[in-house]
């Protein structure tokens, strides 16, 4: 992948860390915020890795070596509900690694996992394939499918075989109002709830909506971690009610497995953006600020764009020392 343009501080004691697609961190804010130093801690190096998987050897995630061997058990969260274990985890999925400081001594970039999540975007009924646009819609929502995207081997003809029931991996894109899938995995068995992700719009005391389909939920939108804009994992039953809802039967808004991170490397899709304010924005629902690069932020930046962001992880936020703008698929 080529990028079109980047502005980098010097690194100084700064090393590649969480890299990070965070589209998965599912964090309810989406926005940025200020005041936010580059200080380091005093706390031994940790990293927060988020991405697809694009390689083994444990796994691969955006270049660095994670060893999962002992992460199992209650260190290993899926949240598709698929029950996976490190035997099993393919190439596209994207997961969460919270690990140890980076080693490159080797020539080798590598790390040792203490925890790993699955995360998925959709997970739901296939309504319909468009084979000529390279598209696919799950419970309403678009998807698209591209040569970078990977295929599970039970759909032995590509999109013609892509039916049933399906787990989506990728990143939300704003300005294009569908989901770009690193992965689309078929899932067998009976199903009691189906799974999105994405950015909340039209929030009432009863309902809302995600990229355009209608949700209904009971609670408050405080209990259920909501607010108009920000991200949310919802739950819902398999069908539609008769007048077209969602229903929703709980919330995965997980906590980020960390919420502080001394290295720091984000990448994904520009999801909250304000050209008012270019140095706070979002990307994948987490906040981003880069105000020490106020005058030196890249051309191009705006919703939907490809983007990589490095610095540190405070309180869930990314203060950056360095953002990229990356070319599209």
């Amino acid at each position: 992948m080529s990028n079109r343009s980047k502005f980098l501080l010097p690194r100084g004691r700064w090393r590649r860390g969480w890299a990070i697609g965070l589209c998965a961190l599912a964090l309810g804010a989406c926005g940025g915020g200020g005041g936010v130093g580059l200080e380091g801690t005093g706390t031994t190096l940790e990293t927060l890795a988020s991405g697809p998987i694009t390689g083994f050897g444990s796994i691969i995630v955006n270049g660095v070596h994670y060893d999962v061997s002992s992460v199992g058990g209650d260190k290993l969260e899926d949240l598709g509900g698929g029950g996976r274990t490190n035997a099993n985890l393919k190439l596209g999925m994207v997961v969460e690694v919270a690990a140890s400081a980076i080693d490159s001594s080797s020539g080798t970039p590598r790390a040792v996992a203490s925890r790993l999540r699955v995360a998925p975007e959709l997970l739901g009924q296939v309504d319909s394939v468009n084979l000529a646009a390279g598209t696919l819609v799950v419970m309403g929502q678009a998807v698209r499918v591209t040569s970078a995207t990977e295929l599970d081997d039970r759909f032995t003809n590509g999109l013609v075989g892509v039916t049933g029931v399906v787990e989506v991996f990728g990143y939300f894109d704003p300005a294009r109002g569908q989901y770009v899938a690193t992965r689309v995995e078929s899932r067998s068995g009976s199903l009691t709830k189906f799974i999105v992700r994405g950015p909340v719009t039209g929030l009432t005391a009863q309902a809302f909506n995600i990229n355009g389909q209608p949700f209904s939920y009971s609670g408050t939108a405080g209990d259920a971690g909501l607010s108009e804009g920000g991200y949310a994992r919802v739950e819902m039953q398999t069908r539609k009610t008769d007048d077209g809802r969602w229903v929703v039967s709980g919330f995965n808004n997980s906590a980020p497995l960390r919420s502080d991170a001394t290295e720091a490397e984000l990448k994904g899709r520009i999801t909250a953006y304000n050209a008012a304010t270019p140095a706070l924005f979002s990307v994948n629902g987490v906040p981003v600020d880069a105000s020490v690069l106020v005058n030196n932020l890249p051309a191009g930046l705006a919703l939907g764009v490809r983007v990589e962001v490095e610095g540190a992880l405070r309180s869930g936020t990314l203060v950056a020392r360095s953002v990229q703008v990356e070319d599209d698929d």
